[in-house]
């Protein structure tokens, strides 16, 4: 980070955030284009929601942490110490889920904590750190070397990284239990709610947290003391307060399988697997398939959606659930054109009339299977209208090919004109033929003359009539 200051109070400011510019007319101390306004650390929240405090802090020199690669052969050498370990987080392992362990010996008792040699040895190493060390709090925490400088660990908390990428929109946040601790580079929220982990992770949240948030190097270092505590947290009603979503569908206490929707579409689903069996067997892998995916993916999305967390993500699978109905209402279109297009192939008019005679047949029963869906059936009365007004169409074009036909019986009238032009050039060629025959006399002569020298090779001429046969 670089800042420019300067004596005098220059009209042209500029902020550069990455390879961007922007003129702007002033710059606060948070580096960006607002009044001066200051937000002061705060010891307590502004709003009246749930405190936020750092994890534990080791301070150990790494005696009581046990490192994913080691952990494997320690508690096969000391498989008493298991019950006493656990996963050990920080910023660092949240945010990259990577694993580390620590030894927890919170109210161990000495007799047992001495039938664990290995462990009694990284508790003494830990003592004598805490001795030699400088810091008179770090001597004063010799005298309970089993344990970290803090030891809180609730049944439940929410955690939030102290230092974050900056190229993240969200910062990571979320849930753990007491089989976790956190170090002091988490944020923690013992007892935190769904109320408090969904205003965290808000748009609105995040803005803040650009906004005021320190920054180590150019990354988020989210603080307690001017994020969390400063932060205006909105004013809800009572019942949004303890949990909302969740415990109104607790109260409901229905499962996907009690919803009116899920079992309706369930039958939609059956119907469809019976249509799509009456397909040609080339639409098995095209059509047919499309079909059945789609018609199942609308009661697995209802299903799924009931069992999310929020009301919102219920709506968000709903909407897909919508959208795959859509697709299933609009298949019948592409199987009305694809029949539609093997009857013009057989050009038999009949086949289609009896079809459409057929329709009404076909409705009753369809309005059968979706009963209570008028709508269905209008659309449905609607595509036999359209066939009947189909099977119109082609007869209309009977007629006009007999139309077609007449016309070229006229045609063939009108040849016997064509014969007669062509008479004149049949006794042109006639004169033709008499030139021809002239010739051909003419020729006589000539072929006297050449009688002798056919004679004179006879001899040859029979040799070669044998070697012909």
């Amino acid at each position: 980070m670089i800042i420019g200051f300067g004596s005098n109070d220059s009209q042209k400011k500029y902020i550069y955030d990455g390879i961007s510019l922007k003129q702007v007319t002033h710059i606060n101390p948070y580096l960006i284009e607002a009044p001066d306004i200051m937000i002061e650390s705060r010891s307590k929240p502004l709003s009246p929601v749930l405190a936020i405090q750092k994890g534990c802090q080791p301070t150990d020199g790494g005696n009581l942490i046990i490192e994913d690669e080691d952990y494997s052969e320690f508690i096969k050498k000391e498989p008493k110490a298991i019950p006493y370990i656990k996963r050990l987080i920080g910023s660092r392992e949240f945010i990259n889920n990577k694993r580390r362990w620590c030894v927890w010996l919170v109210n161990i008792s000495p007799g047992e904590l001495r039938k664990m040699p290995l462990v009694m040895e990284r508790v003494e190493k830990c003592r004598q750190m805490r001795l030699n060390s400088s810091d008179s709090a770090t001597r004063s925490l010799a005298d309970h070397p089993t344990q970290f400088r803090e030891t809180i660990n609730p049944k439940s908390c929410i955690v939030i990284p102290e230092v974050s990428s900056e190229n993240r929109r969200y910062i990571p946040i979320g849930f753990i239990d007491d089989s976790v601790i956190c170090t002091n580079k988490l944020q923690i929220i013992p007892d935190g709610t769904l109320y408090h982990f969904g205003i965290l992770t808000s748009n609105v949240h995040m803005a803040w947290m650009r906004a005021v948030c320190g920054r180590l190097k150019s990354d988020y270092d989210y603080s307690q003391k001017i994020v969390y505590n400063n932060f205006p947290w909105p004013e809800l009603s009572g019942e949004w307060e303890v949990g909302s979503i969740l415990i109104r569908r607790k109260k409901m206490g229905k499962s996907y399988k009690e919803l009116i929707v899920w079992q309706k579409t369930m039958e939609v689903a059956k119907n469809v697997y019976v249509l799509v069996k009456k397909l040609p067997k080339e639409e098995t892998y095209a059509l047919s398939d499309q079909m059945r995916r789609a018609a199942v993916s609308i009661p697995s999305n209802i299903a799924e959606g009931q069992g999310r967390a929020s009301s919102r993500e219920f709506s968000r699978f709903l909407s897909i659930a919508r959208g795959s109905a859509l697709e299933v209402d609009g298949r019948p279109n592409h199987v009305e054109r694809l029949s539609i297009k093997v009857d013009r192939y057989s050009n038999c008019v009949g086949r289609i009339s009896t079809k459409v005679d057929v329709h009404p047949n076909c409705l009753d029963r369809f309005l059968a299977k979706i009963d209570g869906c008028p709508s269905c059936a209008v659309r449905l009365s609607t595509k036999v209208d359209k066939c009947s007004g189909r099977a119109g169409q082609l007869s209309t074009k009977v007629d006009r090919h007999s139309n077609r036909t007449g016309r070229i019986s006229t045609k063939v009238d009108v040849y016997p004109n064509y014969a007669d032009r062509l008479s004149p050039k049949v006794d042109g060629h006639s004169n033709r033929t008499e030139r021809i025959s002239t010739k051909l006399i003419g020729c006589s002569d000539h072929l006297d003359r050449l009688s002798p020298k056919v004679v004179w090779h006879s001899n040859y001429s029979e040799r070669l009539s044998t070697d012909i046969w």
